[in-house]
């Protein structure tokens, strides 16, 4: 026999639920699709950076992956608290694709690691701006609309940085 205590306990967690439920809901797949895909690439370019403050010489690019580090880890943490208030999992790994061009990547040493790891930062970038313009835009959720509009400029000054040094690095063989 089911106390009243129990079938109020049932009702309030079946409530719960739908609550939960319904919050993942207001969240469309592109949204969604956005959210996962720019933490997952942000978990990307702090591992890069970590690898390339490992394995250069240069000062340039030591200093470059120190701030795409800081800021990268900022944005993550930021999007994830969006992703968490919307009921929204996050990957907790860079992708597979990812992680194969960081193994290549880690094989080189010297100034071909340099030169690749600026033009990773360079196409990830154009890829990364081109994402959050479109989510700046098309966003259908207000607050990851707001995020990625906040974060563009950091990622369109981050793309031009990695256009600098690539070029540096190309001058100086």
């Amino acid at each position: 026999m089911k106390t009243p205590l129990s079938i109020a306990a049932a009702i309030i967690a079946a409530a719960i639920a739908a609550a939960a439920t319904s919050v993942a809901a207001d969240v469309n797949s592109t949204d969604k699709s956005f959210i996962k895909g720019a933490y997952q690439d942000g978990l990307a370019e702090i591992k890069m950076a970590e690898l390339a403050q490992g394995k250069t010489a240069s000062a340039d690019v030591k200093a470059f992956a120190a701030h795409m580090a800081t800021d990268h880890s900022a944005a993550n943490i930021e999007l994830k608290g969006i992703a968490d208030a919307k009921s929204v999992e996050v990957p907790t790994s860079p992708s597979l694709i990812a992680q194969g061009k960081m193994k290549l990547d880690e094989a080189k040493s010297g100034t071909d690691f340099d030169k690749a790891y600026a033009a990773a930062m360079v196409s990830d970038h154009k890829k990364a701006v081109k994402a959050f313009e479109e989510a700046a835009s098309n966003a259908t959720d207000a607050e990851i609309k707001a995020f990625a509009a906040k974060t563009l400029p950091t990622l369109q000054s981050h793309l031009s940085m990695a256009e600098d040094l690539q070029n540096k690095l190309s001058a100086n063989p």
